[in-house]
């Protein structure tokens, strides 16, 4: 499967924007824990890896992968084009093991967001799109803060959570994660 999407991709022209006007930041929170398994990892890794390259606007990029290890994949001044968005997606490694989905939201908050990741600040603070894709099979030492630790999303107006489960999810955590003012009566989608 890596090997037809990466001939589809090549074919592609990479696009750059005509502007960087409008900025559009995404961070990516992507499951790779044993419930997952490495074939549904694979799946949605090149899904947003092709998603990535059709969003409108300037597009910035940042990602981290979970499992029972938080990993840094890119943050938003890593690449600035479409062609390095998709191949850094599409680099991310299926790990296994637990799904910290509570510890992956607190480093996000605590590193991600910041200057350092090249997130700006002050009266230039972007709105963010933040987009989990899990099962949402909370374990680990921290699985009981889920929803303290997602405030840090959901107290910013300048952010908006989507959650996708994937697998066999645990609809309630998915449902955490998701921000309130995005939802209706159905507030998660499933992969």
């Amino acid at each position: 499967m890596e090997e037809r999407v990466k001939t589809i991709h090549e074919r592609r022209r990479c696009q750059t924007c005509p502007s960087e006007d409008n900025i559009r930041y995404v961070l990516f929170i992507v499951d790779t824990s044993g419930s997952i398994g490495r074939l549904h990892f694979t799946r949605v890794k090149y899904l947003l890896a092709l998603m990535s390259e059709k969003l409108c606007d300037h597009l910035r990029v940042a990602m981290i992968t979970f499992g029972s290890d938080i990993n840094l994949e890119f943050c938003f001044n890593c690449h600035n084009d479409r062609c390095g968005i998709f191949e850094a997606i599409t680099r991310a490694q299926y790990r296994g093991r637990l799904t910290h989905v509570t510890d992956a939201t607190k480093c996000a908050c605590q590193t991600l967001l910041t200057e350092e990741c090249e997130l700006p600040r002050g009266s230039l603070t972007p709105n963010i799109d933040v987009v989990y894709l899990t099962d949402g099979k909370r374990n680990g030492p921290c699985s009981n803060n889920l929803t303290n630790e997602v405030k840090c999303f959901h107290s910013q107006s300048n952010i908006n959570t989507y959650a996708t489960a994937i697998g066999n999810p645990a609809s309630e955590s998915v449902q955490v994660l998701e921000n309130p003012r995005n939802s209706n009566d159905t507030s998660f989608q499933h992969a």
